[in-house]
């Protein structure tokens, strides 16, 4: 439509709720759908799926659809400049982690680039707890691995050209870590606006740390800063306890560029 609400244009219809993103270059929509909801188009399966509705038609087209439908609880997707089309199949949750399938999308073909995994060798009776945080820009991800009692830290590059660059360690957190969710494997964390810092949070001792994303890279041994903590007491008898005042990640706010 236009920009006073006029001239509306019908440029897609379906059955159910679908969420929307516009391209890159803004010449057509991106519609992504779980299980009962779907957009008609020819030739398209009423499945979970992803849509690209191009504007000049407009014509809808069924890029992916999931055979499976309990496969999908949701999508999280980006395009680029080059016209490909990275996407996610976000699987159903354990607890709290955020996890799923990674495919990519060249407008001829779609290609599973699979599970952004950095420790597939991590073969313990438990196996490992991954969870995936997004980077503004969504090239990038940071992966927590837990695997044998303790967290890792890798950032990860869906777009690397060779395997070897897909996922760069960056930090070893120290053994006392403890995340929460049902299995205390998943770290608290989020990214500056500018995908430069990385905040996380220790649950197990209530402290929360700023690590710099190019230090890391750089320098392997570089640490996180500590950025709070929780105060302590002393009690009548000499006991230490520590303060029941602690500030959340989610309650911190990063300061607006100039």
């Amino acid at each position: 439509m236009n920009e006073d609400g006029s001239d509306p244009r019908e440029v897609a219809h379906g059955s159910g709720i679908v969420s929307l993103k516009w391209s890159y270059g803004g010449t057509s929509i991106y519609a992504s759908s779980t299980e009962n909801n779907w957009l008609e188009c020819e030739g398209c399966a009423p499945k979970p799926a992803i849509y690209r509705i191009q504007l000049d038609g407009p014509f809808v087209q069924q890029v992916y659809y999931e055979e499976d439908a309990g496969k999908a609880s949701g999508w999280f997707m980006y395009d680029t400049p080059q016209n490909l089309l990275y996407f996610m199949r976000v699987d159903r949750p354990h607890f709290v982690e955020f996890w799923g399938t990674w495919f990519r999308a060249d407008g001829n073909s779609v290609t599973e680039i699979g599970e952004m995994d950095p420790q597939q060798t991590c073969k313990t009776t438990a196996g490992n707890v991954l969870n995936e945080s997004i980077s503004p820009n969504p090239r990038f991800s940071v992966i927590s691995s837990f695997c044998a009692g303790g967290f890792d830290l890798y950032l990860a590059d869906r777009e690397a050209k060779s395997p070897e660059n897909k996922f760069i360690h960056l930090l070893e957190l120290s053994a006392n870590t403890e995340g929460q969710g049902g299995d205390f494997a998943t770290i608290p964390i989020g990214w500056s606006p500018d995908g430069h810092w990385l905040i996380y949070e220790n649950i197990g001792n209530a402290t929360t740390y700023l690590l710099n994303i190019e230090k890391a890279l750089q320098d392997p041994a570089s640490q996180p800063i500590v950025l709070i903590q929780p105060s302590y007491y002393t009690d009548s008898s000499g006991q230490l306890f520590q303060s029941s005042e602690t500030i959340s990640l989610f309650g911190l706010a990063w300061q607006p560029a100039p």
